[in-house]
């Protein structure tokens, strides 16, 4: 019986952006799968090129009636899972890249495991109380509690918090996999209950995925995880070596990790039987891979979870626009928490105070009326403020009174920031030069600063707070 492979080549050139088909020699029947690295020859000369099995066919494609055979197996290459090279040919498409490009995105790097010097070890002391992978002690040394390693320990749930893990257990009883949105204030337990719809998931037998913005900025959530469910995670961040993560990927891939939790290039772990893919704080940007394939990885786990039938569940207390819109379109499941999850405990008051209605009313200070009389009582307890301004420098920009215009930065055509020391300068290529005493557009005279920066809120509070 004859056998073909369609097989992606690990070149990166547009001219051989496509499979080519190979002809299987007996010697490889049955060893063979879509994601297997084999040997092939390519070329006028034949020299040997890795590549790696996309799909196998019965048949020879139409028209074609001589083939080259596959070489052999590499054995220095990782194989890939059917389902991430389904998820590379959709990313080939949907983003434009390449399929060789897509591919090497959704494997790991096979490199052996070289443990960190002392002095790299000195070197990151921000990282240093992650957990190691696989291990469960947390992270600030102590051992983690009885039970946890054994197996993923329970956790009281409030009325809110149950009833959205019930409706996600209700749906995974029935069969029913999908895509749902936690909403919930800060403080509410969000990740209480994507630990309970985890640990619903491990009952079947399958694995998961949580995905976090940058890993050591979130050591609250890991440490948590590894207590609730012990040496199931294997957790991957940034202190690792490429040979520590491989390392990582090897343990989810025999079964030994059911929890993979890591930044967004976890979401391609190899999973074999992958039930659930969490993503939290989904509305951050570090979500978006910036070097190509330039993938937005909320949409690769939904991709990745529709091809190996799984669902998402994506958690934020402030959604980003286009996830929202989804849930208003009924395309993800809405959950809601709406109170803090510890007792006794109540979001802050806020105030939204209209500064139009301050100007009419007499009042020209960047400072209302209400925040004034605020301070002022805190103050008098001997309290503390924080202001916070989301500008830089004095002024905003300088603009002409007469013509108008604004005095923009020559490369990057965005208005150039006043600082307090006179000068004008771009905070997006460091371009500067010395306020103009006349307009560059119309040389009139009359130029001013508008808006307010920290250095200029800095001064006004200084002079109405002086002591």
């Amino acid at each position: 019986m004859r056998q073909y492979a369609d097989v992606i080549l690990s070149i990166e050139s547009r001219s051989v952006d496509r499979t080519f088909t190979y002809e299987v020699p007996e010697e490889l029947l049955g060893k063979l799968s879509p994601g297997t690295p084999v040997k092939v020859p390519f070329g006028n000369g034949g020299r040997l090129i890795t590549g790696y099995v996309a799909a196998l066919r019965e048949s020879a494609p139409e028209g074609i009636t001589e083939f080259r055979s596959i070489d052999s197996l590499s054995e220095k290459e990782v194989a890939a899972e059917a389902g991430l090279v389904a998820l590379a040919f959709w990313m080939h498409r949907h983003y434009g890249c390449m399929l060789s490009q897509a591919l090497k995105t959704v494997l790991p790097v096979k490199r052996k495991v070289r443990r960190r010097s002392r002095k790299a070890e000195a070197a990151a002391p921000a990282e240093a109380a992650l957990p190691a992978a696989g291990n469960a002690a947390s992270p600030a040394g102590q051992e983690a509690a009885p039970g946890a390693r054994s197996g993923a320990r329970p956790v009281t749930l409030n009325e809110e918090q149950r009833r959205a893990a019930e409706a996600f257990h209700a749906d995974q009883e029935a069969g029913r996999q999908g895509a749902y949105f936690l909403f919930g204030i800060t403080g509410s337990g969000k990740t209480e209950v994507y630990a309970e719809m985890i640990r619903e998931i491990l009952r079947q037998g399958r694995q998961a995925i949580v995905l976090l913005p940058e890993i050591s900025l979130t050591f609250q959530t890991v440490e948590r995880l590894c207590r609730l469910f012990g040496d199931q995670i294997a957790v991957i961040h940034s202190r690792l070596s490429a040979g520590e993560k491989y390392e990582q990927y090897l343990r989810a891939r025999r079964g030994e990790a059911k929890i993979v939790v890591g930044p967004r290039s976890a979401v391609f772990a190899p999973l074999l039987r992958l039930g659930l893919i969490v993503i939290d704080e989904e509305h951050d940007s570090a979500y978006e891979n910036d070097t190509v394939p330039r993938y937005d990885t909320r949409d690769v786990a939904l991709r990745r979870a529709e091809i190996e039938g799984a669902s998402v569940v994506l958690c934020s207390a402030t959604p980003s626009v286009v996830s929202w819109d989804r849930v208003k379109k009924g395309q993800y499941r809405l959950l809601t928490l709406t109170r803090r999850a510890a007792a006794g405990a109540v979001p802050a008051s806020v105030e939204v105070v209209d500064l139009r209605k301050e100007l009419r009313a007499g009042n020209r200070s960047v400072f209302s009326r209400r925040l004034r009389e605020l301070i002022e009582d805190r103050l008098q307890r001997r309290e503390q403020i924080i202001l916070f301004m989301n500008r830089r420098g004095y002024s905003n920009f300088v603009s002409c009174r007469s013509c108008g215009n604004a005095i923009r930065c020559p490369h990057c055509d965005v208005t150039l920031t006043l600082h307090r020391d006179g000068t004008l300068r771009c905070h997006y290529c460091g371009y500067r030069i010395p306020v103009p005493k006349l307009c560059p557009d119309c040389g009139s005279p009359f130029l001013a600063g508008f808006g307010t920066g920290t250095q200029k809120l800095e001064m006004i509070t200084r002079k109405m707070f002086p002591e």
